[in-house]
C-alpha cells in the first residue's frame, strides 16, 4: 500500500552530496514501526494495517545538511539524539503515544561564539549524526549519547546528565561500542580526521581526564559504524582502511587497505566480518590476529546503506536496488 507520510513543501537544501532526508534508520518491534526524520516527522505505524498511530512534527533542529541520527527503542522509549546548528538535546518519547517524556540539553561548553554571539560557521560544529545506546553498568542503566565536542551519559528514565567527555570533534555519526564497563565512542572530525576513544564507565561530572582509557587516531571511521568481536574492534576508515583494535589496551592488531570508499557499517554474521564499499564490493574477512580475506563479491552500483540480518537473510540496498541473499 502507498501512503505519503509526511510531506515538506520546501526542505532545506542538503549541502550534502552523501547525505539524504531518510538516512535515519527505522526500528521496529512486533506490531509496530517507528521511522524517523530528524526534525521533518517522527511517526509509529501499525504494521498490520499500515495507520499512523502517532507522528511529531515539532521536534526542532536545523541539521542543515540533512538528519542522520537513528531512533532507538528501549522498553516503552523511543530515544532521539537531536543534534544540530543551532539546538542541541535528547528527547525520550513514550513509544505508545509519541508525547515527551523528557528532553536535555546538551551541556557542553562548544567555545565557538564570534564576537557577535554567533556560533562560528553558522553552527556547522555543533551538528552530530549519532545515535543513542543504552547499556548496563555494575547493575545501572546509562544511555549513551555521543554528541558534537563532547560525549554523555544519562539516566534512561529521567535524562539526567551523569558524566560527559569532552573533545574537539563534530559530525559524529558512528554508533557506540560497549564491553565490560567500556564503551568505545566516535568522536567525528579532529582536524580533518575521526578518532575511536575507549572510555571507563563509573565516573560523575567531566570525566575527560580520569575515564578515558585510550585514543585511537589511526584509520576510525567518519561515518561507518564498527563491530565488537570477541574483545576486538573491526572498523573502517571513509578512504577504505580496515582497522582491528584490542577493545581493552587499544593496541592495533593490524591494519590494510580492503577497498574503495566506505560509509556502509561494518557488519558481523555467521562468524565473518563483512565490510561493503561505495563501488559495490563487499570483501569477506575472518576474525583473526592478520587480516584474512575469505571473498569478494560485487553488486550493480554501491554501498552507501548499512546491511541488515533477519531469519538467516542478509538485505543489502544499493544505491539503486534492494537485494536479499539467504545463506
Amino acid at each position: 500500500m502507498d501512503r505519503k507520510l509526511f510531506d515538506v513543501p520546501k526542505p532545506r537544501p542538503l549541502s550534502n552530496p552523501d547525505n539524504s532526508y531518510a538516512s535515519p534508520s527505522p526500528t521496529i518491534e512486533e506490531g509496530r514501526a517507528y521511522i524517523h526524520f530528524g526534525s521533518y516527522g517522527t511517526a509509529c505505524l501499525d504494521t498490520r494495517t499500515f495507520e499512523i498511530l502517532w507522528q511529531r512534527r515539532d521536534l526542532p533542529c536545523d541539521h542543515w545538511r540533512g538528519p542522520a541520527s537513528s531512533p532507538y527503542l528501549w522498553e516503552d522509549l523511543l530515544f532521539l539524539n537531536m543534534d544540530g546548528a543551532d539546538v542541541q538535546y535528547v528527547v525520550a518519547l513514550d513509544k505508545a503515544t509519541g508525547a515527551n517524556r523528557w528532553v536535555t540539553f546538551r551541556s557542553v561548553d562548544y567555545g565557538d561564539l564570534e564576537e557577535d554571539g554567533r556560533p562560528r560557521a553558522f553552527g556547522d560544529f555543533r551538528k552530530a549524526y549519532n545515535t543513542p545506546l543504552v547499556v548496563d553498568f555494575q547493575g545501572e542503566l546509562q544511555l549513551i549519547s555521543p554528541g558534537a565536542k563532547g560525549a554523555y551519559g544519562y539516566e534512561p528514565r529521567t535524562g539526567r546528565e551523569l558524566w560527559q567527555i569532552r573533545h574537539t570533534g563534530h559530525s559524529s555519526a558512528p554508533r557506540t561500542l560497549y564491553a565490560d564497563g567500556q564503551v568505545g565512542i566516535a568522536t567525528g572530525h579532529i582536524g580533518g580526521t575521526a578518532q575511536l576513544w575507549a572510555v571507563r564507565l563509573g565516573g560523575r561530572g567531566d570525566v575527560t581526564g580520569s575515564h578515558v582509557a585510550w585514543k585511537h587516531a589511526r584509520g576510525a571511521p567518519k561515518r561507518s559504524s564498527p563491530v565488537l568481536v570477541e574483545g576486538r574492534v573491526y572498523m573502517v576508515s571513509n578512504d577504505g582502511i580496515a582497522t582491528c583494535v584490542d577493545f581493552k589496551s587499544g593496541k592495533e592488531i593490524w591494519k590494510e587497505r580492503i577497498g574503495g570508499l566506505h560509509s556502509s557499517s561494518v557488519l558481523y554474521a555467521s562468524g565473518r566480518i563483512h565490510f561493503f564499499d561505495e563501488d559495490g564490493v563487499a570483501t569477506i574477512v575472518q576474525p583473526a590476529d592478520t587480516l584474512e580475506i575469505l571473498a569478494r563479491n560485487k553488486l550493480e552500483n554501491g554501498f552507501m546503506a548499512s546491511p541488515a540480518v533477519s531469519g538467516g537473510a542478509l538485505f543489502l540496498r544499493t544505491t539503486t536496488h534492494l537485494y536479499r541473499i539467504q545463506e
